[in-house]
């Protein structure tokens, strides 16, 4: 969630927008939809935010095609950076961050059974994306890509307008469903299991001062956006993909020790290179 604001923060500073200014209003439009609980009701924001963000990414493809047709910048392209590989390794575990969304949204179908087959072409895709939008990025700008590509878009022409404002409300409407997790599980901690109805008002604050605090938290450390992404990845991401999973497998099923001890190592060991660079 926090990651999501300074995205907007970061992109919007290429229109001029104050991060502070932008970040109060996000405030104001962000606390009411993060009251929203049943994933139900946001099913159309969901949607609306996937259009746009397919808009957006369709333009950028577009003018990464333009730009490579220019020819690519083969003296800037490096296959490997050892400065930053490990600020990398933090950036794309930040991958990761949706995962804590498989079970609300799969207990929120109408058929659950089906959701495996619609996880594995969803993912499949994603990271087919990830991979040719960060290669087809790099290809066409070199050592001149943006932390954020939209960023390297031309600024005064309309398609690029259009691409940076439709992936931005795209975020604004994904927003309250990445917050329910985190929401739910805090208000589990703090008010335990209070019946339907009970303690409204007091749920409603603490989603208020979680949004409030994670406009604060992306204030604070956008202006380092790679960064925050990296940390976000080293000390959130990784250890709901890597560390909880094995944990949770080992007590369970102790049978496949083995590959859950070398996946949670692995998840410690990229945890603390991502944060050692982080940092």
């Amino acid at each position: 969630c926090v990651a999501y604001i300074a995205f907007i923060q970061e992109t919007s500073r290429s229109f001029g927008v104050s991060s502070a200014a932008l970040t109060a209003v996000l405030m104001l439009v962000l606390g009411p939809l993060c009251l929203i609980r049943s994933v139900h009701r946001l099913q159309i924001p969901v949607l609306l935010s996937t259009a746009l963000a397919f808009c957006g990414l369709g333009i950028v493809i577009w003018y990464n095609s333009l730009a490579l047709l220019q020819g690519p910048r083969q003296r800037d392209l490096l296959a490997f950076k050892p400065r930053t590989c490990v600020l990398f390794l933090g950036t794309a575990t930040f991958a990761f961050a949706g995962i804590p969304m498989m079970l609300p949204i799969r207990n929120a179908m109408k058929e659950p059974s089906e959701f495996w087959g619609l996880f594995v072409k969803a993912f499949g895709l994603v990271a087919t994306l990830e991979c040719l939008f960060g290669l087809a990025g790099y290809s066409a700008y070199g050592e001149e890509v943006k932390q954020v590509v939209l960023l390297n878009l031309p600024g005064d022409r309309p398609p690029a307008l259009a691409a940076k404002l439709a992936y931005l409300t795209g975020l604004v409407c994904g927003f309250p469903l990445m917050f329910v997790p985190a929401a739910l599980t805090a208000e589990l901690c703090l008010f335990g299991n209070a019946p339907k109805g009970q303690r409204k008002w007091h749920k409603n604050l603490l989603r208020i001062l979680g949004v409030a605090s994670c406009g604060a938290a992306a204030l604070q450390g956008g202006a380092t956006f790679e960064r925050l992404l990296a940390l976000i990845g080293a000390l959130c991401s990784a250890p709901i993909a890597f560390v909880y999973p094995c944990v949770f497998h080992i007590q369970l099923c102790p049978g496949g020790l083995l590959l859950d001890v070398f996946l949670l190592v692995l998840g410690i060991s990229a945890m603390a290179l991502a944060l050692g660079q982080a940092i």
